[in-house]
């Protein structure tokens, strides 16, 4: 079944997969489909909130009560349907986040830059630094095909251990 769409796959963008994945059931709506952990973020911003926010385990209203922001607001921050929160939003969402420096810096990076999702997720997982990051963020690529983060860590890494000798 999966890839097929449906009369009423229109409700959920048309994404139907096996038992493994989401189904989109018959009268569900994008709110009720996307409350799961299928969410995909579109922003780099997005996906690092949305990653920060599973790490401790709150939904987005839970979050949205403690920060003192609409959980809509938060939902479409991490979806990339809003891309530009203030500081000021920010900075209450990333405390009650509990956030590192190295996320506050990466946070504080892509309010005026926009980054590959699966760049800021490679870099959540590895234990490169913020410096590191920004430095694969703006690196630009060649070819009409999608990028390898690992092998943009690797040129980070090749670059700066250049700049050590």
């Amino acid at each position: 079944m999966s890839g097929q769409t449906t009369e009423n796959s229109w409700k959920t963008g048309g994404i139907l997969t096996g038992t493994s994945g989401p189904v989109a059931q018959p009268g569900n709506t994008l709110h009720e489909f996307f409350e799961g952990s299928y969410l995909m973020a579109q922003s780099g911003l997005g996906t690092l909130l949305r990653k920060l926010r599973e790490a401790r385990d709150l939904s987005s209203r839970e979050l949205g009560q403690l920060a003192e922001t609409d959980h809509t607001y938060i939902y479409r921050l991490e979806t990339g349907e809003k891309q530009s929160p203030s500081e000021e939003v920010l900075g209450k969402l990333l405390k009650v986040l509990k956030a590192k420096q190295r996320e506050v810096e990466m946070a504080q990076f892509m309010l005026n830059n926009d980054v590959n999702p699966d760049w800021v997720e490679h870099v959540l997982q590895s234990d490169m630094t913020a410096e590191m990051f920004e430095m694969g963020a703006t690196m630009r690529h060649r070819g009409a095909g999608r990028p390898d983060m690992a092998a943009i860590e690797a040129r980070v890494r090749k670059a700066l251990e250049d700049d050590d000798e």
